[in-house]
């Protein structure tokens, strides 16, 4: 059963994703469990009936439940999201450089690194975070976004999620939300200039700065498109892309000055106490099974994530299963399905 692909479909596309979901994928990887483990009892014996009914009642329940899990998945309803304006608030509350830091100390520096080019005095118009999937751009992208959001680096902050597919159109429309200015115009070109004269009154007129960030940038994006070109006085785009060459072509036409920030995987001990701190488990036989998770994780934060949280609470045979299908790559290849952005 392709138990996330309907949501990897509507995660990846411009939609709000239900409050929900997470728990039903949850729900979803539990009942997954509970079915192999059905498959694989193991009954021998015409004549062993007690455990035979046993094994026929859990699988005519674990039946019941995925049948309500699909009525659930198919009454979901996705919508538009609703975009949150960018215009900063000077009521938000003041806090540190990023709660990642209190997991990732190993990201301290690239994070310390990221902030300090943004800062205005800095030459760099273009900053790019680039990294595998799974290690963490985006979740470095948020607290640098919330750093300069606290410290009001900027007056405007956009923040526009790419994805597999461009769509100059949307994320037109999601600039134009951002900026708080209707955009009616039907023609993509049309309305591409009208968002550039907003930015250029934003900054020649108002003096006001702005920062422009494209998250999970798998191609390369027109910044005429979207009313970049040139780049307005004062503004900073910030860019999240496994692909390193991917940003250097968005810079290239306009002679942009890029920098690029690496964001690694997890450092080892981190990434262990990372993985302990969300499954909250201390025995010490889990513990030792908990380590080669990690490792078989590639220490890669979100796979980290996704996989202690599906272990909390569950007893040795669902860790023994993980770290098998783990050690035959089939976990990996579902965790690598959902981190193409979750």
């Amino acid at each position: 059963m392709k138990v996330t692909s309907y949501f990897l479909q509507n995660a990846t596309s411009n939609l709000e994703i239900p409050t929900g979901v997470p728990d039903w994928l949850n729900e979803v990887e539990n009942i997954k469990i509970d079915a192999e483990s059905v498959i694989s009892s193991n009954v021998n014996g015409c004549f062993n009936l007690k455990m035979r009914y046993r094994t026929g009642r859990k699988a005519f329940k674990t039946t019941l439940k995925i049948e309500a899990l699909i009525k659930e998945n198919n009454e979901t309803n996705w919508r538009d999201a609703q975009k949150p304006l960018g215009k900063v608030s000077s009521k938000l509350a003041s806090t540190s450089d990023g709660d990642v830091q209190n997991y990732f100390k190993s990201r301290e520096k690239i994070f310390k690194e990221a902030l300090g080019l943004l800062q205005q005095d800095q030459k760099a118009q273009v900053i790019a975070l680039c990294g595998m999937d799974g290690v963490g751009k985006t979740t470095m992208m948020e607290q640098l976004k919330k750093a300069v959001e606290d410290r009001k680096m900027f007056d405007w902050v956009v923040k526009v999620v790419i994805g597999q597919k461009i769509n100059a159109s949307s994320i037109q429309q999601t600039v134009a939300e951002y900026l708080q200015i209707p955009l009616t115009e039907t023609s993509t070109t049309t309305r591409a200039d009208r968002l550039r004269v907003t930015f250029g009154k934003i900054s020649q007129e108002r003096k006001e700065k702005v920062l422009v960030i494209l998250d999970d940038v798998w191609e390369k994006v027109e910044l005429k498109d979207i009313g970049l070109c040139p780049l307005p006085n004062g503004s900073k785009l910030l860019l999240t892309s496994r692909e390193e060459n991917v940003c250097t072509q968005i810079v290239a036409e306009d002679d942009l000055d890029l920098r690029v920030v690496r964001v690694d995987v997890m450092e080892k001990l981190e990434a262990n106490n990372f993985f302990f701190q969300i499954s909250k488990v201390s025995n010490p036989e889990l513990k030792e099974m908990g380590v080669k998770i990690v490792k078989r994780c590639g220490f890669l934060p979100l796979a980290i994530k996704l996989i202690a949280t599906n272990l909390r609470s569950k007893e040795k045979w669902a860790w023994k299963n993980t770290l098998r299908r783990l050690k035959k790559n089939e976990l990996v290849k579902n965790v690598q399905k959902i981190v193409y952005k979750l």
